[in-house]
């Protein structure tokens, strides 16, 4: 097999299996099998395997952690700016009620 320049243990080092993956992340090799297969997490099948580089897992890893915190700061409310509200209350005068009813004039019988 030719040699591409590259010495075999240099290569090994740089390469992932989906348990090495899912170590790295703390996550379970499931779902970093669903990221390779939705081509989410750059990686190739090699047989019934999943190989990935390292430089490609670590990229993915910055990018998520970049989009994830930008979306975490927007979510963040600035207390130095009032807040415009989204709406204003209105209370309706209450009206009051009567507890007893009128008295009516009394009218003789003629």
């Amino acid at each position: 097999m030719p040699s591409l320049g590259v010495p075999v243990m240099e290569t090994a080092e740089e390469t992932l299996d989906l348990q090495g993956v899912a170590a790295l992340f703390r996550a379970e090799p499931e779902t970093i099998a669903q990221y390779a297969r939705s081509g989410e997490l750059p990686g190739t099948k090699m047989g019934k395997s999943w190989v990935f580089l390292r430089d490609d897992v670590l990229a993915f890893l910055r990018k998520r952690i970049l989009q994830e915190t930008e979306e975490r700061r927007g979510k963040r409310t600035d207390y130095a700016a009032p807040a415009q509200p989204s709406a204003v209350l209105v209370t309706q005068r209450q009206r009051m009620r009567r507890t007893t009813l009128p008295k009516l004039p009394h009218s003789e019988p003629s």
